[in-house]
């Protein structure tokens, strides 16, 4: 039977330093992303082997490694590892991510800014 599944990493905790702000930059701020993508399987009773699904190693990988890259817009930050997430899993069918810097520099109570956004392959 002809399924689709979602394989997700929730809440991704990373340090970076990403910002408008020169301080921003220099002082670096928590960011928590979550960010997933879609596959094509056969729904069935066999035991899932590793190389039919997808390695959600992988895709902690291509985060960290973009989040180690200082960028002044966080658009630039999901928009770059969702291009690496889509050359990575050429199979997969979309994708996704939510990025969230938390305690934004603004004169006000804000738990988190975030972008989110969802792609088709």
């Amino acid at each position: 039977m002809k399924a689709t599944r979602r394989i997700a990493l929730n809440q991704l905790e990373l340090y970076g330093y990403h910002g408008v702000y020169e301080h921003e930059r220099r002082e670096g701020g928590t960011y928590l992303i979550d960010i997933w993508v879609d596959q094509a399987f056969e729904l069935n009773r066999d035991e899932v082997n590793l190389n039919d699904t997808l390695d959600y190693e992988k895709l902690y990988a291509i985060a960290a490694a973009e989040m180690d890259q200082p960028e002044k817009l966080i658009e630039t930050v999901a928009n770059r590892i969702l291009l690496n997430v889509k050359d990575e899993f050429p199979g997969a069918l979309s994708g996704g991510i939510q990025l969230q810097k938390l305690n934004p520099p603004m004169d006000a109570e804000i738990g988190s800014s975030s972008v989110r956004i969802e792609i088709e392959f």
